[in-house]
């Protein structure tokens, strides 16, 4: 809701209704070829604000750790920043910033640097491996609506969870 507020301070917010309909799990992928698949939170969170920038740190690869997401509305960064990062922002030192989640795992998957920041579902259907910590962070998944919802609106949100429920029991 803060980087909406920032980018479109002429909302009429008192009057959104967000509707949690489900979650999904942001996952944080790595090239194929690089033997490092688990860290700690803290050093996920060195990682992305730049005090650690290189594979060796972990016994990987002698190569620098390059971030690669979607821009700064993208939901998966914007959870992260908020779950692991305190609310702080990225700051890793190389940085790739892509147009959509497909390019980021694509990126990722030809990259033997790169630690990707996307949505769990389409690791598992690429089936890039992932970097993990001891802690799963879960990005919420709302509708909004400018003021009470419709019965049309209504139907939509109970569908949604239905939808999202039967995709992750």
């Amino acid at each position: 809701m803060l980087f909406l507020q920032k980018t479109t301070p002429d909302l009429p917010y008192r009057s959104l209704r967000g509707f949690l309909v489900g979650q999904t799990r942001v996952a944080y992928p790595v090239n194929p070829d690089n033997p490092v698949r688990r860290v700690t939170s803290d050093q996920l969170k060195q990682i992305l604000t730049g005090q650690i920038n290189n594979w060796r740190e972990f016994g990987g690869p002698d190569l620098p750790i390059r971030i690669v997401s979607l821009s700064d509305g993208d939901g998966a960064r914007i959870t992260t920043q908020s779950v692991l990062l305190g609310g702080e922002q990225i700051t890793s030192r190389a940085e790739l910033r892509l147009e959509s989640m497909e390019e980021v795992v694509d990126a990722v998957a030809q990259d033997r640097g790169a630690l990707g920041i996307a949505d769990s579902a389409l690791l598992r259907r690429k089936g890039l491996p992932e970097l993990t910590t001891e802690t799963a962070v879960a990005q919420p998944l709302y509708l909004v609506s400018l003021g009470e919802p419709s019965d049309a609106m209504s139907t939509v949100i109970t569908a949604a969870r239905r939808a999202m429920f039967e995709d992750n029991p």
